[in-house]
Parts: C-alpha cells; sequence; structure tokens
C-alpha cells in the first residue's frame, strides 16, 4: 500500500520486501515495514533499511529515525534494477525512487541504490555503464565540490548527470535522444 501510495505500480522486487511487524527499539513497538537489503557487489547482505510504516501504510513520521539501518549501508549498494539498455546506468539516492524511476521507465535501465550521496563513489565501477544518471533526494541533494570531486574521479571516463528526483524523466529522455542520433 506504501509504494501504491507513491503511485508505484510494479511492487516487486528482489531485495526490497514488506514486513508486517517489525520491532522499533525507539517506541518499543511493532510496525509494518519495507526491508530493503544493502549489498555489496557479490550480493552478500552487509545491511538492512528498515522503512517503518503506520497503520495507514504511509512512512511513520512519529518515529525519529526512519529509516533506520541495521548493519554497515557505507561503501555497500541495491542492485535494484537490471535493465536491457545497454549504456545507461541510473543510481538513486532513495529506494521509494529507485521504485518510481523503474515504473516510469519500464524498467530498461539498470538502477543501483545507495543509502547516502557519499557512497555512489564507491560503487564498483564494473557495475556502472557509460552515462549514468545520478538521481539525488531527501538529504541528499546537496553536493559539495568534494563530493563531486570524488564521483568524477570514480566514473573516470563516464558521461555523468546529476538531477534532482523530479528532474529524472526529462534528464532520460534527453541521452535516449542523444543516443538515437549517433546510431
Amino acid at each position: 500500500q506504501y509504494l501504491s501510495n507513491l503511485g508505484v505500480s510494479n511492487i516487486e522486487s528482489n531485495h526490497v520486501k514488506y514486513h508486517p511487524r517489525v520491532y522499533s527499539s525507539e517506541d518499543k513497538c511493532f510496525h509494518p515495514a519495507l526491508i530493503t537489503n544493502i549489498h555489496n557487489k557479490d550480493n552478500e547482505t552487509k545491511a538492512i533499511e528498515v522503512t517503518y510504516l503506520d497503520r495507514h501504510s504511509n512512512k511513520d513520521d512519529g518515529l525519529k529515525v526512519n529509516p533506520r539501518v541495521l548493519g554497515t549501508k557505507s561503501k555497500n549498494m541495491t542492485l535494484f534494477n537490471s535493465g536491457e539498455n545497454s549504456q545507461i546506468t541510473i543510481i538513486s539516492t532513495s529506494i521509494e525512487n529507485s521504485f518510481v524511476i523503474r515504473d516510469n521507465t519500464q524498467s530498461q535501465f539498470d538502477i543501483i541504490n545507495v543509502n547516502h550521496k557519499n557512497d555512489i563513489q564507491n560503487i564498483p565501477e564494473d557495475t556502472i555503464k557509460q552515462k549514468v544518471i545520478i538521481s539525488l533526494s531527501k538529504d541528499n541533494t546537496h553536493l559539495t565540490p568534494d563530493n563531486v570531486e570524488k564521483i568524477t574521479n570514480s566514473l573516470t571516463d563516464r558521461e555523468i548527470i546529476y538531477v534532482s528526483d523530479n528532474d529524472i524523466e526529462q534528464a532520460i529522455n534527453t541521452l535516449q535522444k542523444e543516443m538515437n542520433k549517433d546510431h
């Protein structure tokens, strides 16, 4: 229901699951929740992200820490979608936006989710295609010059486009038009 409220129609995911009762140490209660598997490039789970929901299937804003990450998220990721497009990878900083992006692009593109903008520079180079769209959201919208330099250095010889989650569709359309001109 939570993802449906965000306009997501395809809620299937190998790395994100719903659970009806997840304990929160913050309020000592059980909540419905989305659980995201955060893993390394070998698909070994290194952490989970728990997004607690309220009884109306909305994100529970009554909790101070939501989502909560258990384990080591740093330098790890969620390979959210493997698409058929051979040239574009989309990197998202929000699991909810990863669902929306996949829906809006009919699952055409690889989508990698990281929990923080600082983790973008740690994504293994062999998992990223030639053209990269980085969709920033939540608390990850402000990139410092240091962030940009580290990301650029880690993604050498790649075309990188930074967008807010509101501009993702326009960036994808622009890249696809450019690719069609080249062929």
